[in-house]
C-alpha cells in the first residue's frame, strides 16, 4: 500500500538508521533556507511514532524493519555506487518497504549529487601565459583507495609508461598541506589532475570532480568513471578517458596538450566559465527537497532490488 501523506501544518523526519557521520545529518541552519520550513529532523527513535518520514541509511539498515505507522513515508538513502551500496535491504523482510530514493543518481525522488555547476557570472581575469609558463609538472592524482572496482591504479600504472604521473595520499607520497589547500598546490604545479573514480556507474561522479570547479584552482581535470559524464560537466572543461581506447592513447594526449599553451589554456579557460554553486552539500539539499516532496504530498513506492539493479556498474573495457 502506498502511503497517504497528511496536509499538516509540520512534519518530522527521523533518521531511523543513520551513517557513521550523523553529526552532520541535521542542517547546517535547520530549514530556513528551504522552500518549505515547516520540517524539522530528528536521531531521536523514540519519536518514530510521531514521525512522518523515516530515513535509512544503506549500510546502517538492521536486520528487521521496524514496525511502520500509518502513512508513513519511508527513505532509502546512498550516495555509494551500486558496487558499494551494500545492507540487508535485499532481503526478503525489507521487500517494498521504501516510498522514495535519496541519492546522486538521477532518477532519485530525492536527487542529490555531490555537487552542481553553474555559469559564472563576472568573468575571471587572469594571466593565463604566466599560469602555462609556471607549471613544471604533468599530471597529479591523490588517492586513498588504491584497489577498486574500476581498476584505476592499474589504469594509471599504464599511464605511466608514456607519462609521468605523481601519486599523492595513502597510495602515493603523502602532501605537506591538507584538503584544499593540497590540490590548490598541485593546480599550481601541474598541468592535470586525474579524478579517477572507484567504480564505472553511470551518474556517479564525486567530489573529486566538482572541488576542481569550486576553487581557483587552474588545472585540468581527466575523468574516469562516469559513462554519462558529458551529459554532467560542461564540454571543454574536462578532458575523459571516454575518448581514449586505451591509457597509453590519454597518455600521448595529455603530452600533446601539455606542450601547446593554446590547447591547453582553452580548457582551462572554458573551466572558468563555470563554478561550483553546491558542494558536498547533499544533507542540506536532500532534507529541503525532503520537506519539498512531503509538502508536495507527492507519493511513491520503489522496488528497491530493481532500482540498484537499474544503472548496473560495468568493468573497465579500456585495459
Amino acid at each position: 500500500m502506498i502511503p497517504r501523506i497528511e496536509n499538516k501544518s509540520s512534519y518530522l523526519l527521523l533518521w531511523y538508521s543513520p551513517p557513521f557521520w550523523a553529526s552532520n545529518l541535521k542542517p547546517k541552519n535547520g530549514f530556513k533556507n528551504c522552500v518549505f520550513k515547516n520540517c524539522d529532523i530528528s536521531l531521536d527513535k523514540s519519536l518514530i511514532n510521531k514521525s512522518d518520514v523515516l530515513l535509512f541509511h544503506h549500510s546502517d539498515l538492521t536486520k528487521n524493519p521496524p514496525i511502520r505507522t500509518e502513512n508513513q513515508i519511508w527513505v532509502f538513502m546512498t550516495l555509494e555506487s551500486p558496487v558499494h551500496t551494500y545492507g540487508p535491504y535485499r532481503e526478503q523482510q525489507w521487500n517494498n518497504a521504501f516510498n522514495w530514493t535519496w541519492s546522486y543518481r538521477q532518477d532519485s525522488e530525492i536527487f542529490t549529487p555531490y555537487g552542481k555547476l553553474s555559469k559564472r557570472i563576472v568573468p575571471k581575469e587572469k594571466n593565463y601565459t604566466k599560469i602555462f609558463q609556471h607549471k613544471s609538472k604533468d599530471v597529479a592524482w591523490m588517492v586513498s583507495n588504491c584497489y577498486t572496482h574500476s581498476q584505476r591504479n592499474r589504469y594509471v600504472q599504464k599511464m605511466k609508461k608514456f607519462i609521468d604521473v605523481d601519486v599523492f595520499g595513502k597510495c602515493g607520497k603523502p602532501c605537506s598541506l591538507s584538503g584544499d589547500e593540497c590540490i590548490k598546490d598541485l593546480s599550481n604545479r601541474y598541468k592535470f589532475y586525474l579524478s579517477f573514480e572507484n567504480s564505472i556507474c553511470e551518474d556517479y561522479v564525486t567530489e573529486k570532480a566538482f572541488r576542481l570547479y569550486k576553487g581557483d584552482f587552474d588545472i585540468v581535470p581527466v575523468i574516469r568513471g562516469c559513462p554519462n559524464i558529458k551529459d554532467i560537466l560542461p564540454k571543454g572543461t574536462f578532458i575523459t578517458t571516454l575518448d581514449f581506447g586505451s591509457p597509453k592513447k590519454l597518455a600521448l594526449y595529455l603530452k600533446d596538450i601539455a606542450l601547446n599553451e593554446t590547447k591547453y589554456l582553452n580548457y582551462i579557460k572554458e573551466k572558468d566559465g563555470y563554478v561550483t554553486t553546491s558542494y558536498n552539500n547533499y544533507i542540506q539539499d536532500g532534507t529541503c527537497l525532503l520537506c519539498e516532496k512531503i509538502n508536495n504530498n507527492r507519493n511513491g513506492a520503489v522496488n528497491l532490488s530493481q532500482w540498484i539493479l537499474k544503472k548496473q556498474c560495468i568493468s573497465p573495457l579500456d585495459l
